[in-house]
């Protein structure tokens, strides 16, 4: 065995070592699968939100081959004060107003096509010894902004999506065609960081990048060129 591959086998083993003797940082919550407490709150005002909806997940039907084929639901709300009865392992969040905060690790994707596994909010875990004690989870407001797109370079077919630069969600896609221009309303994350682009193909290669940060319910007239 030379040199460099013992080096490589080596850097693997203490980058698995050092993977795992991390603590979760404030979006990955340790490992238990007890429900937790918590509160939900709007993101930049730190307000409690009440009439959340909090939709849990079990199995309610395994089989050795597929795995879950039968979801069993509960459904809670927050009170005035923003507080949560428990937050299980697969869980959903959403209000009206507000975007949706999705967790879902043990949904497999082929039996539930269009649903979503995972969808951030700005979430901090309090815990101790691997266990989370309790949660605050910051829901972003969605503010709709509006955005005029012209194609003035070679005409070609794009798309447009936004994020929530600091915590990685991410908004609805629009498709550009090519050579016109287009004028939308946009819904994007209020009281945060915005990164708005657009991009040609599948490998999301950016032709035109803005980043500011849009309060809620803030009016903004966007014009982008690409």
């Amino acid at each position: 065995m030379n040199k460099l591959v013992t080096f490589i086998i080596l850097f693997s083993i203490l980058s698995f070592t050092s993977a795992c003797s991390k603590k979760g940082s404030e979006n990955t919550p340790p490992q238990n699968n007890k429900p937790v407490f918590g509160r939900v709150v709007e993101e930049g005002t730190d307000l409690p939100l009440a009439g959340v909806e909090l939709i849990n997940s079990y199995c309610g039907k395994y089989d050795n081959q597929f795995g879950c084929v039968q979801w069993d639901l509960t459904r809670t709300f927050t009170g005035s004060d923003g507080k949560l009865s428990g937050l299980g392992r697969n869980c959903l969040l959403q209000k009206q107003g507000y975007w949706k905060y999705v967790n879902r690790p043990d949904y497999p994707n082929f039996l539930f096509i269009g649903a979503t596994k995972y969808q951030p909010a700005h979430v901090i875990y309090y815990g101790s010894a691997g266990q989370t004690d309790s949660f605050l989870i910051k829901l972003f407001p969605i503010t709709n902004i509006s955005v005029r797109v012209r194609n003035t370079g070679v005409p070609t077919t794009a798309n447009l999506l936004c994020n929530a630069y600091v915590f990685g969600a991410y908004g609805s896609g629009v498709i550009l065609r090519a050579g016109i221009d287009s004028s939308f309303q946009y819904p994007v994350f209020g009281n945060s960081e915005n990164k708005i682009w657009i991009f040609r193909d599948l490998l999301r290669d950016s032709v035109n990048t803005q980043t500011r940060f849009i309060a809620k319910n803030e009016i903004v007239n966007l014009d982008i060129f690409y």
